[in-house]
């Protein structure tokens, strides 16, 4: 399901000709993602190499955390849904035919 919802959000994206404008993304974040990747795998050999509880413990919060991640984001997305679905008179559909079917107009 959720699989469906990103391939409609890319095909709604990415449906037009129209050019948009590029996003520069800032240096910094060029590198964070230079020096994460190297720092990641040198931690992981650090934590591979202690007690086999340590490491059982270590990704037991790394997997809490990525449930607690996805929980928050589930929520988050759902109350927006249902924002929009009480609160339609208050969306700007770019699609104007979209907002017109939306609100019941011909």
């Amino acid at each position: 399901m959720a699989r469906f919802w990103y391939i409609l959000q890319q095909y709604k994206k990415y449906d037009s000709i129209e050019k948009r404008p590029k996003k520069n993304a800032p240096a910094w974040q060029y590198t964070l993602v230079h020096v994460s990747v190297p720092v990641g795998y040198i931690i992981a050999q650090y934590i591979m190499g202690l007690s086999p509880t340590f490491v059982l413990v270590v990704m037991t919060i790394v997997w809490y955390g990525f449930s607690y991640l996805f929980i928050w984001m589930l929520t988050k997305y759902f109350h927006k849904y249902f924002f929009i679905k009480d609160n339609i008179q208050l969306v700007y559909f770019v699609n104007k035919e979209l907002g017109r079917k939306a609100r019941g107009v011909n």
